[in-house]
């Protein structure tokens, strides 16, 4: 055999070593595909708090012109409707209609974020709610943006002042994802106390710790894991990241919490409830 024979069949891969690349990709992959996956999702967490900052600025913004926080649904500046209605004006969204997708509206960690319209009634979503209190679905409603419970009469007036726990020490929203087959979730929804509270939460607001009925497992239920796909999970403050959600506080401020939160997030709906809560361990 010649030299360049030689050479020449020297010059490629073995069978051998092109197995080993191909092993060598597929490991290499195998480790950037978890690592890209959690770059994007603390790319969209940041987002969503930052829409929840939002939300914070407009909902102080609406208290500062209706010497009111807005009600979580109810006559406001806004006719009569949700307290995501009331604000539009704040979050530079006056001229919006029903259908309209608000992507501050939207946590981006969901997955089904590109179907934010339902396409049976044509109303846009919304994946955070309201917290109107704590205790049962029928009331009192002792949080902060509270509800009318006659969509003829405002809810009740209250004010930064009556937030005596203190605003940094008390949650006003919190994630929870709409429903998969969009109907439930509407940012505008026209469905009305008692109907939407004996399912235990309303399109836009929850009293944290009230019960389910229908095909749903009865309640309470509070502050856990979901899944997308289950729509009994619209009935509970979740969030669609791992291990927890986020909050706004009535400071303005937005944190993150773990599931185990649930012990505490009673006394953080409350307004006046005199409670004492480290959130430092959650």
């Amino acid at each position: 055999m010649s030299d360049r024979t030689r050479a020449r069949n020297h010059s490629g891969f073995t069978l051998i070593e092109l197995l080993v690349v191909i092993a060598i990709i597929a490991i290499l992959i195998g480790l950037l595909v978890p690592a890209v996956q959690k770059v994007r999702e603390a790319a969209a967490r940041v987002k969503g708090e930052n829409n929840l900052r939002q939300i914070g600025i407009a909902v102080a913004g609406y208290e500062v012109t209706a010497k009111v926080y807005p009600p979580s649904w109810g006559p406001g500046l806004k006719g009569n409707g949700s307290w995501l209605r009331h604000i539009l004006p704040f979050v530079e969204q006056e001229n919006a209609n029903l259908s309209t997708v608000i992507p501050t509206y939207i946590s981006p960690m969901l997955s089904n974020y590109d179907r934010a319209t339902s396409v049976g009634t044509n109303y846009a979503v919304a994946s955070y709610a309201a917290v109107v209190g704590s205790g049962s679905s029928n009331g009192p409603y002792n949080g902060v943006l509270v509800q009318s419970t006659n969509p003829t009469v405002m809810a009740p007036r209250i004010r930064v002042s009556n937030v005596t726990d203190g605003t940094s020490n008390t949650v006003i929203v919190g994630e929870r994802p709409f429903a998969p087959d969009l109907v439930w979730g509407w940012w505008d929804s026209y469905d009305y106390y008692p109907a939407d509270y004996q399912q235990g939460a309303a399109n836009t607001s929850i009293q944290y710790g009230s019960g389910t009925s229908g095909t749903c497992p009865s309640g309470p239920n509070y502050y856990g894991p979901g899944n997308s796909d289950n729509a009994c999970d619209f009935h509970h403050f979740w969030g669609p990241g791992t291990g927890g959600g986020q909050w706004l506080f009535g400071d303005g401020s937005v944190r993150g919490l773990s599931y185990s939160a649930a012990l505490i997030i009673p006394s953080l709906a409350t307004r006046s409830g005199k409670e004492t809560v480290d959130i430092s361990q959650y």
